[in-house]
């Protein structure tokens, strides 16, 4: 596995928003796939071109064709494709083209998908034929690591959010040995503040508007790359330049066809909810390969008995207390208890992390609550008594590793990463 595929929905995203890093890479020799999903030819048109090319669907993704061919000169690739095509996914699946879907602002500020998106759209595509495709081309680059959108499409844009969804399915699709890394292109709210400033020097020059609403959708995920393009910057702005249809560059600004100033930042952002952070984008090519998880089997046995030797741990000791004389009031202090909830804890912890698998968090907290269950029926010791009895104490302990699975499940990196991929 070696280099870095780019998977962005139409021309100019590529450009916008990696074009830094894209030109970073090459300047290191690092292969780059550039995958882009279509053609943007449901999108406004600005220029001497507007009358002539915008609503005509077909002339216009000619135009942005050569437009974004022009753009990866500039950034120095040689390999790039869109979705569909020989190339781009389809040496192994029919050809087909995925066209643009289009977007209007919904009531909460964001883009949504139109009423009028065509049929042929790649929001009117299944998820899993889109994805297809995707998984085609990484299983032809085999690349080490994966750029795309994160989750709310930066602004919820319907095609980023669809190329996000797509690609980590394609992701899923692959053995865990051959997944590379994905990361997200996502700019965090202190970064965006810097890009609508419009009392930097120069900007009354551009004829640019400042910005009176910015529609971004904050990072879910933390920042785990601050790319420093500050050396590859002409770059950037040569492959933004080129897509004259879509967007101006004017000294340290841009602006798309709601001309709306932006400056043009020295540094692109990536996040992930792995949080395995670096300080430059090669960093991400160096780390080694994932090892393979174990088999089903393996991780249901191991789950299972790790969670029966807690349970029956657990029970046995869950109801022991001693009683302290503080400041002259009794108190008791359930170290039975405590001890057993901070075993399960462990146990359930360390199955997270050897499985990287929610379902074998759930699974040992199942058995181990199940043991407590059947502690509580009567005859389990002489008289008819029981191990797990109808105090606090006991419900703590018959829910306790249900609670603690649930918290883990949302809260540890290497589950949340594993849902998202």
């Amino acid at each position: 596995m070696s280099g870095v595929l780019f998977v962005h929905a139409h021309p100019d995203d590529e450009s916008i928003l990696t074009g830094g890093t894209i030109a970073r890479l090459r300047e290191a020799q690092v292969p780059v796939t550039i995958l882009t999903a279509t053609r943007g030819e449901g999108g406004e048109v600005i220029g001497p071109l507007k009358d002539t090319l915008e609503g005509h669907r077909d002339a216009l993704a000619a135009r942005r064709e050569g437009e974004l061919a022009e753009a990866m000169k500039a950034l120095g690739v040689d390999d790039w494709a869109f979705l569909g095509t020989p190339a781009g996914g389809a040496g192994t699946l029919p050809e087909r083209r995925f066209e643009d879907s289009g977007m209007e602002w919904g009531p909460d500020g964001h883009a949504q998908v139109p009423a009028d998106t065509p049929a042929e759209s790649l929001c009117a595509a299944k998820l899993d034929d889109v994805a297809a495709y995707i998984a085609a081309v990484i299983e032809d680059r085999r690349p080490r690591l994966v750029v795309t959108y994160p989750a709310g499409g930066g602004y919820g844009h319907p095609d980023h959010v669809r190329v996000h969804e797509a690609t980590l399915r394609a992701v899923s699709r692959l053995k865990r040995k051959h997944r590379p890394r994905v990361i997200y292109v996502d700019t965090p709210q202190e970064a965006v503040d810097q890009m609508f400033n419009v009392d930097l020097p120069g900007f009354a020059l551009t004829g640019f508007e400042p910005a009176q609403k910015v529609p971004t959708i904050p990072a879910e995920a933390p920042v785990v790359l601050s790319q420093d393009i500050s050396a590859h910057r002409g770059h950037k702005a040569r492959a933004m330049a080129a897509h004259a249809t879509q967007l101006q560059v004017a000294g340290d600004f841009y602006a798309l066809s709601n001309n709306i100033g932006t400056v043009l930042l020295d540094t692109e952002y990536f996040t992930s909810p792995d949080g395995h952070k670096g300080a430059d984008i090669l960093e991400f090519l160096e780390e080694p390969d994932r090892p393979e998880p174990p088999s089903a089997v393996a991780m249901v046995f191991s789950s299972v008995f790790l969670g029966l030797l807690a349970g029956v741990l657990g029970t046995f000791q869950h109801l022991g207390a001693s009683l302290f004389n503080l400041a002259g009031q009794a108190v008791i202090v359930p170290w039975g208890l405590l001890l057993a909830l901070a075993l399960a804890g462990c146990v359930l912890w360390y199955v997270a992390e050897a499985n990287r698998s929610t379902a074998a968090v759930v699974l040992c907290a199942v058995t181990m609550s199940l043991v407590s269950f059947i502690g509580s029926q009567p005859g389990l010791l002489p008289g008819g008594g029981v191990l797990v009895t109808g105090t606090l104490r006991s419900v703590a302990w018959l829910f306790g590793p249900m609670i603690i699975a649930a918290v883990l499940s949302f809260t540890l990196p290497c589950l949340r990463a594993n849902r998202k991929h």
